[in-house]
């Protein structure tokens, strides 16, 4: 079996979702080797895949001093690998060089030139992630529908799942925040949706910041028990509470997608009427049981009202 790597310089959770499809097919065809940013969390999300490993290395934001630096030592750690291809869905220079200068044969990499424009870096940009990643697959295996869904290391699951016993269930998920700095649905929302479904699930599961102090507090002082914040839990915790909640609500964010992916019914808010939006095109989700809500298609009355009628279901 041939051995491959695939970089995911993405910071973000999602990003490493976004490339579940083509991480499935190397996963298939060869002993895959992933290097990733730690803060993508991607040796917990591929926990169930048996040919792959997961490296961290620190891929992030480099100085100019810093990308030399990078250079020659991303180059050394790629060359002590004695595999067959490498793969980047990703434009990012300093990562590009480098993995152009290593002795490995075959590159699968999307880029139009090593100097690009500001202009064609934010159409990159503005692309879907999973539409990028459907059109490489589509273009280099010839596989037009190949799916996200993920599954979970079982046995880790329950043994998670077991940390909770006192949570009756059912469970609904809300998370409030995104790693990323795209403009989120406003708290206020939230905490409006939290203190309903507080009277429709045994056990309401809350994302959010300690800076969200005033939801926190707003919260807190209406003393209801069965609310419960996720922000003290490791990253392996809230994915096994995630795939066993019947509802995930949430912006659009790493723990919405990974929704998504574990085939949760999941509704997502993406508040791209803000100057800052990362997308601001017609949306879809990538599972079979979700929504996708763009504040620019939809006003917040009809998103609340949807729901709150999904909640009250």
């Amino acid at each position: 079996m041939k051995k491959t790597i695939l970089v995911i310089p993405h910071r973000a959770i999602g990003d490493v979702i976004f490339q579940l499809p083509l991480i499935k097919i190397l996963n298939e065809q060869s002993r895959l080797i992933i290097i990733s940013s730690p803060t993508n969390k991607c040796a917990e999300i591929l926990e169930n895949f048996e040919n792959t490993k997961v490296i961290y290395y620190d891929l992030l934001n480099k100085k100019n001093f810093s990308k030399i630096k990078f250079f020659f030592n991303f180059k050394r750690l790629l060359n002590t690998f004695n595999v067959d291809e490498i793969y980047f869905l990703a434009r990012t220079t300093y990562i590009i060089l480098p993995i152009l200068a290593s002795k490995i044969k075959i590159k699968k990499l999307i880029y139009n030139s090593i100097i690009e424009s500001k202009l064609s870096r934010k159409k990159f940009n503005s692309t879907r992630p999973t539409k990028l990643t459907l059109d490489f697959i589509a273009k280099n295996f010839k596989i037009e529908s190949p799916n996200f869904h993920l599954f979970l290391d079982e046995r880790k699951h329950e043994k998670q799942i077991k940390k909770f016993l006192d949570c009756k269930t059912p469970w609904i998920f809300f998370s409030i925040d995104s790693f990323h700095n795209a403009p989120n649905w406003e708290p206020k929302h939230y905490e409006e949706l939290i203190s309903l479904a507080s009277k429709y699930f045994s056990t309401v599961f809350v994302n959010t910041l300690p800076s969200h102090e005033f939801l926190l507090k707003n919260i807190n002082q209406n003393k209801t028990p069965n609310i419960k914040f996720t922000s003290k839990l490791d990253w392996r915790s809230i994915m096994s509470i995630i795939k066993n909640s019947k509802i995930f609500v949430g912006n659009h964010s790493g723990p919405g997608h990974l929704a998504d992916a574990l085939n949760v019914r999941t509704i997502i808010i993406n508040n791209n009427l803000n100057k800052n939006a990362l997308w601001s095109e017609k949306s879809a989700n990538i599972g079979k049981r979700s929504t996708y809500f763009n504040t620019w298609e939809f006003n917040e009355d009809y998103i609340k009202d949807y729901i709150v009628n999904e909640i009250k279901k």
